[in-house]
């Protein structure tokens, strides 16, 4: 339990809305019955738990510096 609780700590805000996003996505599309639109969902979810895509607090964003 301590180790999930540390995971969770270690979350950014862009980590905390994905996670949000992911979820309501997921159930609002059970809920209407569209499950294609679930794959924003599960996509968004793979995102937090795999912790890839853009996230400005860690500056992952940012174009690799060319050097001449």
């Amino acid at each position: 339990m301590i180790n999930i609780l540390s995971y969770f700590k270690r979350f950014s805000f862009i980590r905390w809305l994905r996670l949000t996003i992911g979820i309501a996505i997921i159930a609002e599309s059970l809920r209407t019955g569209e499950w294609i639109v679930s794959l924003i969902g599960v996509v968004l979810l793979f995102m937090v738990f795999m912790n890839t895509g853009c996230d400005p607090s860690k500056n992952t964003c940012a174009n690799p510096v060319k050097y001449n």
